[in-house]
This record gives structure tokens, C-alpha cells and sequence, in this order.
């Protein structure tokens, strides 16, 4: 399977320069996230300081978000944004990917300042990162409709008194179901655009579409090893946010070396 991607046209540059590149999507074995985590991890032994700070950002920024949200009386939409971060985490990732290209010609990775974090393609990673927010919104828009259908438009309900209806009636078991299915499907979507598209037009030139399509194509041609994938990031997140999200500071960087990785192994 071959994916076209379209190069964008430079300002000043002659025509005659200007190529269509076409990217193969390889088919990998159905384990080969395994190889993804372990890669991931070497990358991380050997960037520690500068990777461990990528992830300590990471974990305050969720913890803002959601003492915002509690703090603002909307503590019932913190499930949603627990599962709008894996929309959203591929785009804080390029921080890492910056550091995982550079180790790929380097031993060692010790300063963030030593390492090139500008995209290939800027304007095309915000245009994937558009993509994703517009699902990010998508699920928010569902989950409170979900809500207000659920419990009542005017019906305020703290913490505790939300958990007990999610978990002991029948209109809060519902909710959970239909919000559980329909976060599934967007996040299943998010993941296919997104699995290996922002490490491509962060590490090439190439228009967000075609990332796109090509992410979309890597996913298609190798469902298991993917699918695998996608399960095996959001056990880690889930894991994390059981721990306030803590866990972040290690498993976010680990994370996105890993993506780098299969980004290299699923595109040539």
C-alpha cells in the first residue's frame, strides 16, 4: 500500500524543485508494539533529565485542568477530559519527538535546550491538532448532553452524588454505556488520524491530509499491531490518572518515544 503525500509549495523556490513523495506503509508483525515500548524506553534512559521534564509539565498541566473543574463545579466532566487526552496528547508529544530525532544521530540527550523542537511542517501539526481538538469538542458537546438528558437540565449534583447516580440507577448506568460507546468511536477515530500523522508532518514536509490519510492507511493495513497499540496507551493513561496523573511524568515521555518508533517502523 502506498500513500501519495503532496508537498507544499515553498515561497521563492522554483517549481522544478518541487516533488510528490511517496511514503509506503509498511505491514508489521501484530506484536510489534512490544518493540515500540522497548525502544521507547532505551530513548528514555537516554534523554532522563531532559525527557522527565517534558513529562512533569504534562502532569501539571492535567492537574490544572482538572482542579479547574473542580473548582468551577463541573467536577462530573472530569471523566470526559481524562478521555480527551488521548485526543489531545499526540500534540504535546512533538516536544518528544523532537528529542527522539535528535538521538537517532546522538548518544545522549541531557538539556531540552540542546534539541531542535520545530516541526518540518508547523502549520500542518496545528492542522492535525485542529482535527483533534474539533473531537475534543465533539465529546464535550456529548458527554453534557448526555448529562443533562440524563439527570435533568437544572439538576446540579457534586461529586459524590454523581458517582452514586452513575453507579446505582438505571439512567446513570445508561449514560455510562452510551458515553462509553460513543467516546470509544471518537476516540477509535482520534487514533486513526492521529496514531503516526503528527510525528510524519513534524518530521517531514507533508500537508495534514495526507499525514492524515497515511495514518489512517498504517492503521488499516495493520489493525493488530495498532489496535494494540491504542489499547496499550490508554491502560497507561487510565493507570495514571487512577494516580493523579502522577505517573505521567515517566509514562508520557515513554509514550511518545515509543510513537516515534512506530512512526519509523510503519512509514519508510
Amino acid at each position: 500500500m502506498q500513500v501519495v503525500l503532496k508537498t507544499r509549495e515553498p515561497t521563492g523556490v522554483d517549481l522544478a524543485h518541487i516533488a510528490s513523495n511517496t511514503i509506503k506503509v509498511n505491514q508489521l508483525k501484530g506484536d510489534a508494539h512490544w518493540q515500540w515500548l522497548s525502544l521507547g524506553w532505551a530513548d528514555m534512559k537516554h534523554s532522563m533529565p531532559a525527557s522527565i521534564k517534558i513529562g512533569g509539565a504534562v502532569v501539571v498541566i492535567s492537574l490544572a485542568i482538572i482542579a479547574g473543574l473542580y473548582f468551577s463545579k463541573l467536577g462530573s466532566l472530569i471523566p470526559a477530559a481524562i478521555g480527551s487526552f488521548a485526543l489531545a496528547g499526540p500534540i504535546l508529544a512533538t516536544l518528544v519527538y523532537g528529542i527522539s530525532r535528535k538521538l537517532e544521530d546522538s548518544r545522549e540527550v541531557k538539556k531540552l535546550r540542546s534539541v531542535d523542537m520545530r516541526p518540518k511542517s508547523p502549520a500542518q501539526v496545528a492542522m492535525i491538532g485542529f482535527a483533534l481538538l474539533f473531537l475534543v469538542l465533539v465529546w464535550a458537546r456529548i458527554a453534557l448532553l448526555l448529562y443533562a438528558v440524563s439527570t435533568g437540565l437544572n439538576n446540579q449534583m457534586n461529586e459524590v452524588d454523581f458517582i452514586r447516580f452513575v453507579l446505582s440507577t438505571p439512567q446513570g448506568l445508561a449514560m455510562m454505556a452510551v458515553g462509553t460507546i460513543m467516546g470509544g468511536v471518537l476516540a477509535l477515530a482520534g487514533f486513526a488520524i492521529s496514531a503516526i500523522s503528527i510525528p510524519l508532518a513534524f518530521d517531514r514536509d507533508v500537508d495534514a491530509l495526507s499525514a492524515m490519510a497515511a495514518s489512517f492507511a498504517a492503521v488499516a493495513k495493520n489493525p493488530m499491531a495498532t489496535l494494540s497499540w491504542g489499547f496499550v496507551i490508554s491502560m497507561m493513561v487510565g493507570f495514571s490518572a487512577i494516580f493523579a496523573f502522577l505517573p505521567l511524568v515517566v509514562v508520557f515521555p515513554w509514550l511518545g518515544h515509543a510513537t516515534w518508533h512506530a512512526y519509523r517502523d510503519l512509514v519508510e
